[in-house]
């Protein structure tokens, strides 16, 4: 179910941001972001699967340049927390961290789309072991609120994919962002 809706999230944002505009300012020099959102995300371990977990994050910040007017280069830094109770009334708290190098294409002033490799570790409040490997981050803008030639606050959709030896998930997210340009 929650592959589907990444998919179906992914081809609306897709069709949004190639439907864009052409851009009309140039961005040009260091660049900074920042965001906090809320996520849906999936854990699957080799033995079960837990379903749905809400958590706050990505809480994310970001820093690179613009390497041509349209397309930045950053290295991103995201958390997310999530946490579900059982009913048995225990609780399962799991803490995600992404390190990523990712690029962003602005399609147009206010709409862009970005992603890259991660590294990531994942670690469980539980005491059940930690576990790092690789992950996949892609987002894209899908409402700009302020947009001028320096700043822009949008809300940001993004999935966020990890695998490790051990577990693997699947993080759908909806981030409130701010970019200094």
């Amino acid at each position: 179910m929650s592959f589907r809706f990444a998919v179906v999230i992914l081809a609306c944002l897709l069709n949004l941001v190639l439907l864009a505009p052409a851009a009309r300012a140039s961005k040009k020099g260091v660049t900074t972001e920042y965001s906090l959102g809320l996520s849906i995300s999936e854990l699957f371990r080799r033995n079960n699967s837990i379903q749905g977990q809400i958590g706050m994050g990505p809480i994310s910040i970001a820093m690179g340049g613009f390497v041509n007017p349209k397309t930045a280069a950053m290295l991103r830094y995201s958390f997310i927390q999530n946490t579900k109770e059982y009913v048995d009334g225990g609780k399962f708290r799991q803490g995600n961290h992404f390190f990523a190098f990712q690029l962003q294409y602005w399609f147009s002033e206010k709409f862009f789309i970005a992603g890259g490799p991660a590294l990531m570790y994942d670690y469980f409040y539980s005491g059940q072991p930690a576990s790092s490997g690789m992950g996949l981050n892609l987002r894209a803008s899908i409402l700009s609120l302020i947009q001028s030639d320096s700043v822009s606050l949008r809300l940001v959709a993004e999935i966020i994919g990890g695998l490790s030896p051990s577990r693997s998930y699947l993080t759908q997210a909806f981030l409130l962002e701010f970019q200094n340009f």
